[in-house]
């Protein structure tokens, strides 16, 4: 039985009862929770906004009676159309009738986390393009492909109408869009090369993902195969005896975190990724990774289009 929302506002807590015990957590949020679905319980685990007795517990974590499992914050309707914001800016880097390639900035959000949120990308396509409400995998993110996250800036495809959503849908999961991304690391990494292990969420950090090296490991079942190809590394500033290298990868089917987890796991961690133990940019916020190159199949015309998207200052200068 769902709690009225009054009797879940203080504190946003749940008290779980014995009809409950051995329930997954990702599970019971959904059972428990107004407007949380599983995969939407599964995202707000993984992101560090729900707790078990104080402590972050994975999805697969089974509750228990006495436990009380509690919310940073309570859910609004996952279902809601982003609003127009005519004043963000949208830099086109290709446009038809059938799909755009856009490029994020650095800090800018992709789409809306709740219905006030007007600074995304999302926000200055819709106000370009009311036509993209019902494109796409759902509401809240109107004809936008694949995500990037908020610090990494780049390219961004997007499709006008639907059957140009599902055509492009396809080519992204068989990894047949090529997407090739420019970032900061430290030291010089191998290249050619290809960091293949896989990615697993963090068993005890929801912020983060963990690369799995190890046959036995526990996590193995819970990992997704990643792949990235390592195009060519160039020192570009050394410091005191620390390196730092422009490198240029290819990650056409790329997980949550991948790039930055890889190149961390293989020794090579970018700047400004504190997640990931990389070190501090100065005077500058969040990881220095660029999405430079899109090449894919146009949903029409049949025809490979590539879009090049040359890393901008002040994160990636000619000289650092």
């Amino acid at each position: 039985m769902t709690l009225p929302i009054s009797h879940r506002q203080l504190g946003h807590e749940i008290p779980v009862t014995e009809q409950h015990t051995g329930t997954r957590l990702d599970r019971f949020l959904a059972q428990q929770v107004d407007h949380m679905s599983r995969d939407r319980a599964r995202e707000w685990i993984q992101s560090g906004r729900v707790t078990v007795n104080q402590k972050y517990r994975p999805k697969s974590h089974l509750v228990t009676q006495g436990d009380r499992v509690q919310l940073r914050e309570l859910p609004i309707p996952k279902e809601f159309e982003p609003l127009p914001n005519p004043n963000l800016a949208l830099d086109v880097r290709h446009e038809d009738e059938y799909v755009w390639v856009v490029h994020k900035p650095r800090g800018m959000h992709t789409h809306p986390l709740g219905p006030a949120d007007r600074d995304t990308l999302v926000n200055a396509l819709v106000a370009r393009d009311p036509t993209l409400h019902g494109v796409g995998y759902g509401p809240t993110e109107p004809g936008i492909l694949h995500r990037l996250d908020r610090w990494t800036s780049g390219l961004v495809i997007v499709a006008k109408t639907q059957p140009a959503f599902e055509h492009l849908r396809r080519q992204l999961k068989r990894g047949a869009i090529e997407k090739e991304y420019t970032l900061l690391c430290a030291g010089i990494p191998a290249a050619p090369q290809t960091l293949n292990h896989p990615i697993a969420d963090h068993p005890a950090d929801p912020k983060r993902v963990v690369v799995v090296d190890r046959a036995d490991s526990a996590l193995t079942k819970r990992a997704r195969p990643a792949h990235t190809v390592v195009l060519s590394a160039e020192p570009v500033s050394e410091r005191e005896g620390n390196v730092v290298s422009r490198v240029y990868v290819q990650a056409n089917h790329a997980t949550r975190h991948q790039v930055r987890a890889h190149l961390a796991h293989a020794g090579h961690p970018l700047l400004g990724d504190a997640t990931y133990g990389g070190p501090p940019m100065p005077n500058l916020k969040g990881h220095a990774l660029h999405a430079s190159l899109v090449r894919f199949t146009h949903p029409k015309t049949g025809f490979t289009l590539e879009i090049q998207d040359p890393a901008p200052p002040p994160v990636f200068p000619k000289g650092i």
